[in-house]
């Protein structure tokens, strides 16, 4: 699916990256749950999920924090489309029913990466 495994900005799209920062915060606490998988398979389609997926899996905390700010910046989200997003990963951390101390901590990291 990509031919740079350092840059995702050639082929996200904005679906892609919203895939992928759920991925991150569902593995905040390192499970996934199904509650929160269900949630994502909501917002997307299988397909796409299973592919975003693979890549996540590949890739470190790092990585995965540099491929959402690099495409954060290429994809040019705008305030509205941010607080969406912030919005909808409020919602999957709620999904199933409790939003921990881990949660709220990648919740405040991400949410400072989305507003730069």
């Amino acid at each position: 699916m990509r031919e740079n495994k350092n840059s995702s900005r050639d082929y996200w799209n904005k679906d892609d990256l919203k895939v992928y920062i759920l991925l991150y915060c569902a593995n905040a606490d390192l499970i996934l749950k199904k509650e929160e998988k269900h949630y994502i398979h909501q917002k997307i389609g299988s397909a796409k999920y299973d592919a975003i997926r693979e890549e996540f899996n590949e890739d470190n905390d790092h990585q995965s924090i540099a491929k959402i700010y690099e495409s954060l910046g290429h994809l040019g989200y705008n305030l509205k489309q941010i607080d969406a997003l912030i919005s909808e990963v409020k919602e999957l951390f709620w999904s199933d029913g409790k939003f921990d101390q881990i949660e709220q901590a990648v919740f405040r990291q991400l949410k400072h990466i989305l507003n730069q």
